[in-house]
Parts: C-alpha cells; sequence; structure tokens
C-alpha cells in the first residue's frame, strides 16, 4: 500500500524548510482534510495537494526568488521537494 502522506518533519526537510514554517502554513493556508489529516497526535500532509498549494503560491508570487514548478512529483527550481507517487 503507498501512501502519500508524510509528516510535518519530513515535508519541512523535504521542501528544505523548518518544521515552523510548515506549521505557519498549516495555521493560516491549509485546509484539514484537503491539504492535511490529523490521527491522533500527528499530522500528516498530502503530498499531492501541498505540492498543487505550491505551484499556486509561485503564480501569485511573480519575480520572487527561489521559484518553484511542480511536473510529474518534482519541485524543479532553487529547493526540490520530492512528492511520493
Amino acid at each position: 500500500m503507498e501512501l502519500n502522506t508524510v509528516s510535518r518533519e519530513k515535508l519541512a526537510s523535504m521542501i528544505g524548510i523548518s518544521e515552523d514554517t510548515v506549521r505557519g502554513w498549516t495555521d493560516r493556508h491549509f485546509e484539514r482534510g484537503l491539504h492535511y489529516t490529523v490521527i491522533g497526535k500527528t499530522t500528516l500532509y498530502y503530498l499531492e495537494e501541498v505540492g498543487e498549494w505550491l505551484e499556486s503560491q509561485r503564480g501569485s508570487k511573480k519575480g520572487a526568488q527561489g521559484s518553484a514548478s511542480i511536473s510529474h512529483g518534482k519541485v524543479a527550481g532553487t529547493k526540490r521537494l520530492l512528492l511520493a507517487r
């Protein structure tokens, strides 16, 4: 069984940001049930939906440094996020 979810720690590591940044995105931008779920005390992030959100942020931040594009499970740019499939 292949799962397309990761912990906050793993997501932060994959993107190259801090767990606090992921927590902030969760509080301000992510929707429970769409971008993440909570099982017990563990928050799991849906990689595909988080990747789509990152891509949408790229479009809204034109001209920003470190922009990224998502294609077939990868984020290309200054930072890389490998999306499990």
